[in-house]
């Protein structure tokens, strides 16, 4: 994770001039990690802190979006920030899901089984469609439930559509769902 890429063969400062070192610099320390979880619980503490970088980023901004414009430099930083923790954290879920598939409400906690949730939330499309069928899948195993499944669906109508769902009432949730798995030309 972001706070913690230690390695024990440092580059040299000068390396990270060049953004490829300091790319793979970032992703080596991280699959250095990734690959030193073997308990339940060491991967719930590893889903619970990119949680915690993700909303400490967002804070972040806010604190930023209260006191600054959105010209000024502290505001871009802090936009820069989320930017850069949401890549990371893209980066770990991706190999968390490959590897271990979705966490299980029954072996972690709620806020490691809403983090890869939370992670492509604050995605773009791209990466929310890659991910589409985890999604379903998390959905039909009652791994997140019915509001969660149908956010996530409602934001990827409207980030590729630009405009937001509307379905007339009276529905079921799981009416609204089926109509935007539909729209959205994915397979249930």
């Amino acid at each position: 994770m972001l706070s913690s890429c230690k390695n024990t063969t440092e580059p040299s400062y000068a390396q990270f001039e060049d953004p490829t070192v300091l790319k793979q610099h970032v992703i080596d320390s991280l699959d250095q990690q990734f690959a030193q979880l073997s308990s339940t619980s060491e991967k719930e503490a590893y889903l619970e802190e990119i949680y915690a970088q993700d909303q400490q980023a967002r804070f972040s901004n806010r604190e930023a979006e209260l006191n600054e414009n959105s010209d000024s430099i502290s505001f871009q930083k802090a936009l820069q920030n989320i930017y850069l923790v949401d890549a990371i954290n893209r980066y770990e879920i991706r190999a968390f899901l490959e590897k271990y598939d979705y966490p299980n409400p029954s072996d972690f906690s709620e806020k490691a089984v809403s983090t890869p949730w939370l992670v492509i939330q604050h995605s773009d499309l791209s990466y929310r469609e890659q991910f589409y069928p985890e999604m379903q899948s998390a959905y039909d195993q009652g791994f997140i439930n019915v509001d969660k499944f149908s956010f996530y669906l409602k934001r990827t109508y409207e980030m590729k559509y630009g405009e937001r769902f509307k379905m007339p009432s009276p529905f079921k949730p799981e009416e609204e769902i089926d109509s935007l798995i539909q729209l959205l030309g994915y397979i249930k």
